[in-house]
């Protein structure tokens, strides 16, 4: 039998009522194709699914490739404010 101390604890976070759910492929072709302001939201949007537990392995590659090397890696490194 497991203690108080050993057992897991989750947190969840919801995204705003007002936003529709995003799929892989429109935040996949948001970070590579979309401006500063629209990667930095995709890229938002990503962080808050996998928080949630999803499960979005395609998208690794894409933020690698796409979002690391561009401005939105040098925007979130100055405001060091990522949600």
């Amino acid at each position: 039998m497991a203690s108080t101390s050993e057992l897991p604890c989750y947190t969840l976070l919801s995204l705003p009522t007002d936003l529709e759910a995003p799929n892989e492929q429109q935040l996949k072709m948001d970070l590579e194709k979309g401006d500063t302001k629209t990667k930095i939201n995709a890229l938002k949007k990503v962080l808050h699914l996998i928080l949630n537990g999803d499960k979005i392995p395609g998208l690794l590659m894409t933020i690698i490739r796409f979002v690391l090397p561009s401005q939105v890696n040098k925007s979130i490194q100055n405001s060091q404010k990522i949600v």
